[in-house]
């Protein structure tokens, strides 16, 4: 899908359509796309644009999804109150403009209920499902409605009804399964992992989650998984211990320094719009241990690290490559090794990942 959308957007450039409102669609999808990857600044910028050639041309579909998928951005940057914000604008303009239904894009008043749910307000998402019509024992779960149910698994999930969120969630993957819709299947595994866990059975959880990971690592699947959350991480820290594959281990290893870059994110409360992980330039050209205070993390170890491996580890943090470490740092690579070896001989650590970990413990990073 990425790969269509920015091959559509050298082709409206190729032919100067850049500013075209019905443009908009390929920028709004973008940037849902890019979200999904964890490029939350990106993400942003093609959703402002989108949804400004939406208010031009005077497209409220444009304008619809565009605020159905900035209230996720918004959510995915902890900023609760933008989130809100945006999916009244959605739904204000399915009132104004008598919107039922808009094939194949997601209704506004399930994303407010699935919004309600991750921010705890469970009394104010079971309203909706009463007043949605939805009949939890359909054998047979219509396409349209798909998302609707996961919704409401989710919401039996949070309500500890786990008996009828696993049926519910059997009858889903089986639809999405048949139908190889690959990203509702991801989304349906993860849900079954976390299920199974709540109910003490780590062992299918982990299979599930097998499946979900195997699914989603080609096509770059990240908010998916770190929206979900502490259960989540678990036990795809536990898999990456137990899983010999070289290319699923390198995923979950991305997805744990995901997961570890947001709890610091969301614990440091930062402005929505530097919620995501900082641009390496911003990194690189920021002054190092500038108070007291900066210089008093690095003595927490009995083998302190020394300023330039803790500027190495910010940067591993932050997702770059030992190369790209190595250019931003004008260092070698083999330098860079060695500062890294020596990061996890200090914080007796052996992966990228736990270094992370072990640098927010150590209030490093």
């Amino acid at each position: 899908a990425l790969q269509l959308c920015q091959d559509g957007l050298t082709l409206i450039t190729q032919h100067n359509w850049q500013e075209f409102p019905a443009s908009g669609f390929l920028y709004v999808a973008l940037g849902e796309l890019l979200r999904e990857r964890n490029e939350l600044r990106a993400a942003a910028d093609y959703l402002d644009r989108g949804i400004r050639l939406g208010e031009a041309g005077g497209h409220h579909h444009i304008l619809i999804i565009g605020q159905v998928w900035l209230a996720w951005l918004r959510q995915s940057e902890g900023n609760i109150n933008g989130s809100q914000e945006a999916i009244r604008a959605a739904l204000q303009l399915v009132q104004q403009h008598a919107v039922s239904r808009f094939w194949p894009l997601p209704s506004a008043a399930c994303t407010q209920a699935r919004l309600w749910i991750a921010q705890g307000h469970l009394a104010a998402a079971s309203r909706w499902v009463q007043s949605s019509g939805l009949d939890e024992a359909q054998p047979m779960i219509p396409y349209l409605d798909e998302t609707a149910y996961v919704t409401l698994a989710r919401l039996r999930i949070a309500e500890g009804k786990l008996a009828e969120a696993e049926s519910l969630l059997q009858r889903l993957h089986q639809a999405a399964a048949a139908a190889d819709r690959n990203g509702s299947l991801i989304e349906i595994l993860i849900l079954q992992a976390i299920t199974f866990v709540a109910q003490h059975q780590r062992n299918q959880a982990m299979s599930v989650l097998v499946q979900a990971l195997q699914l989603a690592g080609p096509e770059g699947y990240i908010r998916l998984f770190i929206d979900e959350g502490e259960a989540v991480r678990g036990l795809i820290y536990d898999l990456r211990l137990a899983i010999s594959d070289i290319t699923l281990a390198n995923y979950m290893e991305q997805l744990l320094a995901a997961f570890a870059v947001q709890s610091s994110d969301l614990d440091a409360a930062l402005p929505p719009n530097q919620s995501e992980t900082p641009p390496a330039a911003t990194i690189a050209n920021r002054k190092p241990f500038d108070t007291a205070q900066d210089k008093s993390k690095i003595v927490n170890l009995i083998d302190p690290l020394s300023e330039r491996e803790l500027e190495v580890l910010q940067l591993v943090a932050a997702g770059l490559s030992n190369r790209q470490i190595a250019e931003q740092l004008i260092i070698t690579v083999g330098t860079v090794k060695t500062h890294i070896n020596h990061i996890f001989s200090k914080l007796a650590v052996q992966s990228r990942t736990q270094a992370i970990v072990r640098g927010q413990e150590y209030g490093l990073l």
